[in-house]
């Protein structure tokens, strides 16, 4: 990644939209900016979710734990083996707690092949909206 380097004198034409006096350097700096504001936007909107989603699994659900909840969040799906890794239960409680949340549209149960996947249908919503 190279450096990029800009005047004031620039970045303030280039805030006033005049194309014409724009410098390619000005046009880098803003499209920087502008990406790290989506990406701000996407991390505050992913936080919001992951806290609704907290409150709906320790509200409703015995087996809440935050690491199942940080296994919902690392992918936009998870399977029974990331549960049985992530919070060191048997494949059978894994099912058990997946299967559950998918009944109760919390997850999306995907069958593909011979494995299920459990799809966080608004994380990926939101990691796809552009």
């Amino acid at each position: 990644m190279g450096i990029i380097i800009t005047t004031h004198d620039d970045l303030y034409k280039s805030q006033l939209n005049l194309d014409a006096f724009k410098s390619l350097e000005a046009k880098e700096v803003q499209n920087y900016i502008a990406a790290l504001k989506r990406g701000f936007e996407l991390i505050t909107k992913i936080r919001e979710l992951m806290l609704d989603y907290k409150h709906r699994l320790r509200d409703n659900y015995k087996f809440y734990s935050q690491d199942l909840l940080n296994n919902l969040f690392k992918h936009p799906y998870t399977k029974i083996e990331y549960v049985v890794n992530d919070l060191g239960v048997s494949r059978l409680t894994a099912a058990n707690y997946l299967n559950k949340l998918a009944d109760d549209n919390m997850l999306r149960k995907e069958k593909l092949g011979t494995g299920n996947y459990y799809i966080n249908e608004e994380l990926f919503k939101l990691l796809t909206n552009r």
